[in-house]
């Protein structure tokens, strides 16, 4: 399998990722310290800017993200929408996606502020099923500042396959600054396919 041999020879060559080690994929992901301040209504959820007919969408919060540095710091933010931003360093924040097997990724985009000087990176990382390091399947970088909410899509190895039996998925941020200006509301990931669902193949 040509992909198969892709991701073995770029798990420890993303840029950015290569000094993150990640869990086997049958473990859970960390649960937070805290509990997260609820949305203060259902409409001050960020909306996506449009779907794909017949695409199936998984949607995830800011709140979903940790960093994988165990030093690193982040807080809730809770003004308009809730997101998390990091308060102590610009390290990798990820969250543990899930997929069924043979489904077709086919988009992915993240729901951000970035009003401060810095370039944020975002991936759709691919990792050994067993863990260790991990490679960029897809990734976006975004240095424009602008107050309010961008929408940043992925681009990269998509489509991809999904193949659980050799690898993991993550989604992953790095901010490029800190604070309150620095924030990721969430993320939304579209396939197609997958066994359990209609057209598989």
């Amino acid at each position: 399998n040509s992909r198969r041999g892709w991701l073995k020879s770029t798990l420890t060559a993303g840029a950015g990722l290569a000094a993150f080690s990640f869990p086997a994929t049958s473990e859970a992901q960390t649960t937070p310290s805290s509990v997260p301040p609820p949305l203060a209504h259902a409409s001050q959820t960020p909306k996506p800017d449009s779907v794909t007919p017949g695409t199936t969408y998984i949607s995830f919060s800011g709140l979903d993200f940790r960093p994988a540095a165990s030093a690193a710091t982040f807080d809730w933010a809770s003004t308009n929408y809730c997101g998390i931003y990091p308060l102590s360093s610009a390290t990798l924040y990820t969250t543990k996606l899930f997929l069924p097997e043979r489904a077709k990724i086919t988009e992915l985009e993240f729901y951000v502020k970035h009003n401060i000087a810095g370039t944020d990176v975002y991936y759709l990382i691919g990792t050994s099923a067993t863990g260790g390091s991990g490679g960029a399947i897809a990734s976006a970088t975004l240095s424009t500042v602008n107050s309010g909410i961008q929408t940043v899509p992925l681009s990269g190895s998509l489509p991809w396959i999904v193949d659980n039996s050799s690898t993991g998925f993550y989604l992953g941020w790095i901010p490029g600054n800190t604070g309150l200006n620095e924030i990721l509301y969430g993320a939304r990931i579209g396939y197609t396919g997958g066994i359990g669902r209609f057209q598989a193949n």
